[in-house]
């Protein structure tokens, strides 16, 4: 009987620490945006977000739009990279609870 209370109580404290409490101590945001070509304003689908010195990145969609979710607080540099293009790197910084938009220019 002590354990199954000890487990029930556990399993409670882990549940409503995990999923209730989370979303209030959320300390990451959002970033989201579209890379284009500077000379005619065409997507660049296939292009790499990502930013430097972490895990965090994305590929752009058929229309040159990419989302990295659940960003970490903080300052960062934006890196942009696309095949025959000059690579773009954009300081940022990402606010809780917040979605951070860019639109990139690439130059050739």
């Amino acid at each position: 009987m002590k354990f199954r209370f000890l487990f029930i109580a556990l399993f409670m404290s882990f549940f409503c620490g995990k999923f209730l409490l989370a979303p209030v101590y959320a300390q990451t945001g959002k970033i989201v945006g579209t890379v284009i070509d500077a000379s005619n304003d065409e997507a660049l689908p296939g292009a790499n977000v990502y930013l430097d010195g972490t895990s965090f990145g994305a590929a752009t969609d058929l229309n040159g739009k990419f989302v990295i979710m659940q960003v970490p607080v903080g300052d960062y540099k934006m890196v942009v990279k696309y095949i025959g293009y000059v690579d773009k790197i954009i300081d940022i910084t990402v606010e809780a609870g917040q979605t951070l938009e860019q639109v990139v220019t690439l130059d050739f």
